[in-house]
């Protein structure tokens, strides 16, 4: 659960949606494990697929 978490705060960052405490968490949270970076670009990558998909659609 605090998995699925992390995941929507990191969502919510990439779509610049998150308060300033949230940011605080993401950059933390970074911090805190390397592999947590690895855990972000594998977010991100799904992320700009899916909003590219999106944006082709709207064309």
């Amino acid at each position: 659960m605090k998995e699925h978490l992390q995941s929507n705060i990191i969502t919510k960052h990439l779509a610049g949606l998150t308060s300033a405490e949230e940011e605080r968490f993401i950059k933390e949270w970074l911090s805190k494990n390397p592999q947590h970076a690895v855990t972000y670009q594998v977010i991100r990558s799904r992320f700009m697929q899916v909003t590219a998909n999106v944006n082709l659609a709207s064309l």
